[in-house]
């Protein structure tokens, strides 16, 4: 079964050959943040603040300094070196790379040859500032040791373009984004559930295997580095009996669509068009309960994978450790759904080297008329907390949501969640995540409790296996009905 999956992934991969997209999944950046490595060779000297790019961030993997869809080189630099528990030679993946003293510019420093390249019309200048030096790979697996900061000190300020590129080898994620005017990237997600629902003292069984949806990306950069322009698509899967897969690709969304300049002073970028602001602790689980919670409290139906794109305007800054981005919100494509939708969000926050550690604050208001025409104000807070300590990365999220419906009652509730992932062997981990709701999923009186556990393992570069338990108990004391849902969920995640 396994094997049919990965060559229906593998044949889908070549047919689209602009590919789809990942959602952000912070997790990740509190899990590779000690290892300097994980996003581009190691050994890299510092340029000026002003100019520095170097960040924990969203901006770090993905193109879309809001997280999720299109990742950037480093991101792909991090799946293709790092985010695997075996390599696969007929695949040719990307193998793994010597630590910065075995590099050629680790084994003869700057220092001992400035005086040989710095000379007047040097040819070897000019090579490596175009090219490059080799980068020095291995098939011996790699020691995250000797790629943090204490292997690799950052502390040295380059003098000149030619000392900072000369420790920037061939297939660092820098040069490989001058190589070409326009690149793709891409995300697949097959779901096979096996669970039991019970209502009010009913069992229904629910049994589902369906492609859960797909994205695809395209950038073009027409002046390379500076300026992007970006689209999304996504297709919406069917979790339905009677639906059949063909039937999938006949439903489909932007998920984005923007323009984007990103060369200003402090890693500083202003874009503007259709797009979701960042919002706490993201993740693609739609199912997870404070994912159903927030769809809930922005009316959004079918969940936060069906989340229409808003109109927007950011701007943004994320130099090293802070970052911060500012949103107005002025519509949404879903113009079926809401008229005259407003608004602004604002998220910062913090993230470190040391122990991966991150504090991020979100807050988002929108005000609107909806498909009744009645208005809605909608208020969002979010709070998150992450670390990682030896083999496990945890991560609390405490969110409130609020939806004032002026022709109904005002419906506010609130989210504590703990998701934690411990590393087992190799990218296989163990995860577990407890969330506790104030109220019901639908956000009316009640309240609710979900655990998930099981075993996550990215198997190769690109292949992501999910398999786990999975219980939410749902009550609303309104309707006066308790709904728990138990059982088995499986996922195939494919993304290029």
């Amino acid at each position: 079964m396994l094997k049919q999956m990965l060559k229906l992934c593998a044949a889908l991969a070549f047919v689209c050959t602009l590919s789809p997209v990942v959602k952000a999944e912070p997790w990740l950046g509190n899990r590779f943040a000690q290892n300097c490595a994980g996003c581009h060779a190691p050994g890299r000297i510092n340029v000026v603040a002003s100019k520095r790019k170097c960040t924990l961030s969203c901006q770090g993997c993905h193109v879309n300094p809001n997280g999720g869809g299109l990742r950037s080189h480093y991101g792909k630099w991090t799946e293709d070196r790092w985010l695997s528990t075996q390599k696969v030679s007929w695949l040719r993946n990307s193998m793994g790379f010597a630590p910065r003293k075995d590099q050629l510019y680790g084994k003869k420093p700057w220092e001992k040859v400035k005086g040989q390249i710095m000379t007047p019309n040097s040819k070897l200048a000019d090579r490596i500032v175009k090219h490059g030096l080799t980068l020095i790979e291995t098939e011996a697996p790699l020691n995250e040791l000797e790629h943090d900061r204490v292997a690799n000190p950052y502390d040295t300020i380059s003098e000149s373009d030619v000392q900072y590129l000369y420790q920037v080898p061939q297939d660092d994620p820098y040069r490989l984004l001058g190589e070409s005017k326009v690149d793709g990237g891409g995300d697949i997600r097959w779901m096979v559930n096996n669970l039991t629902r019970t209502t009010n003292g009913t069992s229904t069984a629910v049994k589902q295997n369906f492609l859960m949806g797909a994205d695809f990306a395209i950038r073009a950069r027409p002046l390379y580095r500076d300026l992007h322009f970006v689209y999304e698509s996504r297709i919406l899967g069917n979790p339905g009996k009677d639906a059949k897969t063909k039937d999938s690709f006949a439903q489909s969304m932007t998920r984005s669509a923007y323009g984007m300049y990103d060369n200003l002073p402090y890693n500083t970028f202003v874009m503007a068009g259709l797009y979701r602001p960042l919002f706490g602790n993201a993740t693609p689980d739609h199912t997870s309960l404070s994912q159903k919670i927030l769809a809930s409290a922005q009316d959004i139906s079918g969940g936060m994978y069906r989340a229409p794109p808003f109109t927007a305007i950011s701007i943004g800054t994320a130099p090293n450790v802070p970052f911060a981005n500012f949103h107005i919100l002025t519509g949404t494509e879903d113009s079926t759904t809401w008229k005259n939708l407003s608004g602004y969000a604002v998220n910062g926050g913090l993230r470190f080297v040391k122990l991966g550690a991150s504090a991020v604050y979100s807050y988002q208001k929108t005000s609107g008329k909806n498909a009744t025409s009645q208005d809605v104000t909608t208020l969002l807070h979010s709070l998150s907390l992450g670390m990682t300590v030896k083999r496990t990365t945890l991560n609390y999220e405490t969110v409130s949501y609020s939806n004032d419906n002026k022709a109904k009652a005002l419906r506010v509730g609130g989210t504590h969640s703990l998701d934690t992932y411990t590393r087992i062997f190799g990218e296989t981990y163990f995860n577990l995540a407890y969330t506790v709701a104030n109220v019901a999923t639908d956000i009316l009186p009640g309240n609710a409790v979900q655990i998930k556990s099981g075993l996550r393992s990215f198997l190769i570069p690109g292949i992501d296996l999910q398999f786990g338990y999975e219980s939410t108990t749902n009550k609303s004391t309104e309707d006066n009905i308790e709904t728990k849902t138990a059982g088995i969920t499986t996922q195939l995640h494919a993304f290029f």
